[in-house]
């Protein structure tokens, strides 16, 4: 960033700034990661008015402030930018230039009391779920981890005109962050994913991905996984680092 920082004599003193220019340094995607901006911001002079005894802190003029640690909002959409990279690179089919691509996948329905290797919970419990295939117990995972897109359901073998045997179909993908880009940004372009019968999990070209309007993506389901999975560390701990050092200096 690029700031005219003015002398104060109280690091941390607050300022009045008006934002001059922004412009976006940084873009993946359609996701500005980061900005240049330029502040233009008054000189002020300020002097420590305060009196703290123990933990309780006393304004004696009325005109104090407080250093406070501000989340970044911007944290989440800029990590979504950069795992949606990494995944585009991840998924790069060389032999049909197709990025975001997905696989097509069906499990199958037998009558009431048979398997049902669709079933969406039970498999530990169910002994006619022992009948299903391995395919059909990956794809019920990548379900329950949400990484697939149904397409349907249909008869897949008929006696005497009876339907014995049904199929579900579904688009199956390696990772959470590629579901929701195929989900979303072929609803924006029009595109379909075939039939139920015939699935078409391919990815986008090149020429359509430049087409997605990428700030547009609703990436709540990955940021669900971003979250649980972060490490955030103790600031508490890292403050205190900061005051003995400080304290070491000093002495």
């Amino acid at each position: 960033d690029t700031y005219l920082t003015p002398t104060r004599a109280v690091t941390g003193a607050p300022l009045t700034c008006v934002e001059k220019s922004q412009t976006c340094k940084t873009q993946i995607l359609g996701v500005c990661l980061e900005y240049d901006v330029t502040l233009d911001c008054e000189e002020r002079t300020c002097k420590a008015s305060n009196l703290q005894c123990g933990e309780t802190f006393f304004c004696i003029d009325g005109d104090c402030y407080d250093e406070e640690q501000k989340q970044n909002d911007n944290f989440s959409e800029a990590a979504s930018g950069l795992a949606a990279l990494g995944e585009a690179a991840k998924s790069f089919s060389a032999e049909n230039l197709r990025v975001f691509t997905g696989n097509a996948a069906s499990c199958s329905k037998k009558p009431i009391g048979l398997s049902d290797c669709c079933a969406d919970s039970g498999w530990g419990n169910n002994i006619g779920l022992t009948q299903c295939s391995e395919e059909e117990k990956s794809l019920s995972d990548a379900k329950e981890k949400k990484l697939t897109i149904e397409l349907g359901e249909y008869c897949a073998e008929k006696v005497l005109g009876v339907c014995i045997r049904k199929k579900k179909s579904y688009c199956q993908f390696d990772s959470k962050m590629t579901r929701i880009i195929q989900e979303q940004g072929k609803q924006q372009l029009g595109l379909g994913f075939g039939s139920k019968k015939h699935p078409d999990c391919s990815g986008f070209t090149p020429e359509q991905l430049q087409q997605v309007d990428f700030s547009k993506i609703d990436m709540s389901d990955f940021y669900e996984d971003l979250n649980a999975n972060m490490e955030l560390p103790n600031m508490q701990e890292i403050q205190d680092r900061i005051n003995d050092k400080y304290s070491d200096l000093s002495q």
